[in-house]
């Protein structure tokens, strides 16, 4: 079952890293919206988006830069993300076989006319355990992933810097009354890696 589980959160996960660059245009995660037409917000203000889907449109509206100032541009930022279920075991900072395959998958669907010049790479947990347990395993997360972005082919004299974000920037909430087992299972795509790519177009 957990590994039924763990290949299900692997394709999620491989979903989401199928975006790619053409000439100069972003990828974004469309944002949710009610029966108006109107994106859904959190407490802060932002926009909530679906994780497991990507798509060339901006939405101005979400802080997404429009259609002409991407295809103006030659530098560019685009947004890759890893679920912690794929990348690691429970409790763990070491990266698994799948972990690494997801890892060189998010460099594959990197456009190759666009060379990666720097990647911010983000951990995040979610809301079980103290704060100070999150920062400090999210912050392990983060520079795992780091690591292993250094050792990939093409990505040796690329900038890479990791931050633990801790439990900071939840993508759902779950309810309280949930059983320990489901309300892990809940709140699993809070538990993830992101990784921002600065990327130019090559000459």
């Amino acid at each position: 079952m957990n590994r039924q589980r763990s290949t299900i959160l692997l394709l999620i996960s491989l979903l989401a890293l199928t975006s790619t660059l053409a000439i100069a245009q972003q990828t974004f995660h469309p944002v949710w919206t009610n029966p108006e037409g109107e994106p859904w917000r959190n407490e802060n203000g932002d926009c909530w988006r679906d994780p497991t889907r990507v798509t060339t449109e901006p939405v101005v509206a979400c802080g997404d830069a429009p259609a002409s100032s991407q295809q103006a541009a030659e530098v560019v930022e685009t947004l890759r993300t890893l679920y912690s279920e794929v990348l690691f075991g429970f409790d763990s900072a070491v990266i698994g076989a799948d972990g690494e395959a997801a890892i060189r998958s998010m460099i594959n669907s990197l456009d190759s006319d666009w060379e990666v010049t720097r990647a911010r790479v983000n951990g995040y947990t979610d809301r079980l355990g103290s704060n100070a347990y999150n920062d400090a395993l999210s912050m392990r997360r983060a520079e795992a992933v780091a690591r292993a972005l250094q050792e990939m082919d093409g990505m040796a004299d690329v900038e890479i810097s990791a931050t633990g974000r801790g439990e900071a920037d939840p993508k759902v909430s779950c309810s309280e009354t949930l059983s320990r087992s489901a309300l892990i299972e809940c709140l699993a795509p809070n538990r993830r890696t992101e990784v921002v790519f600065t990327i130019k177009r090559q000459n």
